[in-house]
């Protein structure tokens, strides 16, 4: 779940710290989903907030993607060398700690298969499905924008993948086919939001402009949403944007990006939260009954929660800390090898 956006402070964009902002919003979203299907028999609820928050961080990698694209451009070592850093060395990690201990029932087999995330069946770990999806969505944006053609060609290819995987992923994907499907558009609009911003300065020369077209957007998307929502719809995806859009221009409207949105910091916890979620909550499920103990199980798994991001955020630190000696080193012994 990597975003990566330039700071922006026009009134248009999608800045980084809101981008961080809503990856908090997502991931608690997320987290709900799960402690609701544990906890009590309520599916619609639990997929409107899960596939809802899914699709959210789809949408701002998508985002953030073009953002990158357009400020710095798209070279092989660059892109994956921050994809592989930043995103799948702690996937891997966390996976192979937990397949090779807690399931290591599965088999060798199984377990290279999720850290090369093409386990489409997701027997360790059924919420990482979103880490195939995101694999085979860089890996599409890469090839496309990697070539010179028209911005509207590669926007118009992704749409063209998204509806492959809206329309045939049941052929293909197992157990992440549903999800496949369901979040089929979510990475595509993420793009095609970052394009469109581009246009700002033409359809939005004055400051009434701008209040007006978010007041309009966010009446209209929560309008939508709640009817939706009223009609028991499936379309969590859909739904999931729609209230992407409808949070972030209330916010706009009611906030302007003033500086309370800094202090929101569980955005940046997101990713190894959504690493450790659902792994907690299924050791924890076997100790804990979540229907019979829900109000216990939801402390417990805060807590244990609350020990892995700080074990996380302190192994973090240790790792940063020795490849900076090791680059020194290196250096120094580039530099020796000179003399």
């Amino acid at each position: 779940m990597e975003i990566q956006i330039e700071s922006n402070q026009e009134d248009i964009h999608l800045s980084s710290q809101m981008a961080v902002f809503f990856k908090g919003v997502a991931i608690i979203m997320v987290i709900i989903s799960h402690i609701i299907s544990k906890c009590y028999d309520a599916s619609y609820i639990a997929n409107l907030f899960g596939t809802g928050g899914t699709s959210i961080f789809l949408l701002l990698s998508g985002y953030g993607l073009y953002s990158s694209y357009k400020n710095k451009g798209i070279e092989i070592k660059s892109f994956w060398e921050s994809k592989i850093n930043k995103i799948f060395i702690p996937y891997i990690l966390i996976t192979a700690i937990y397949g090779g201990g807690v399931k290591q029932e599965l088999g060798l087999n199984v377990l290279i298969r999720n850290i090369f995330c093409i386990d489409y069946a997701r027997n360790i770990d059924g919420t990482m499905w979103y880490m195939s999806f995101l694999l085979l969505w860089y890996i599409a944006f890469f090839l496309i924008f990697y070539f010179n053609f028209p911005i509207i060609l590669k926007i118009m290819g992704l749409i063209t993948l998204g509806y492959c995987f809206r329309e045939y992923s049941n052929n293909i994907f197992e157990a992440c086919a549903w999800q496949f499907s369901i979040n089929a558009f979510a990475f595509p609009i993420g793009v095609t939001l970052g394009y469109c911003h581009e246009l700002r300065d033409v359809f939005f020369s004055t400051k009434r402009i701008k209040i007006g077209y978010r007041v309009g957007i966010a009446i209209t998307c929560s309008v939508i949403y709640i009817y939706i929502c009223a009609l028991q719809s499936n379309r969590f995806g859909l739904l999931g944007i729609i209230l992407f859009f409808s949070l972030y221009n209330f916010i706009k409207i009611i906030c302007h990006g003033k500086m309370w949105l800094y202090g929101l910091f569980i955005g940046g916890f997101s990713y190894p939260m959504y690493l450790s979620e659902a792994k907690i909550m299924d050791m924890l499920s076997k100790y804990v009954n979540p229907k019979e103990e829900n109000i216990l199980f939801c402390v417990v798994f805060l807590i244990f929660l609350v020990i892995f991001l700080i074990s996380y955020n302190f192994s973090g630190k240790v790792y940063g800390k020795y490849m900076e000696w090791y680059s020194a080193k290196q250096d120094h012994i580039k530099k020796a090898g000179k003399e």
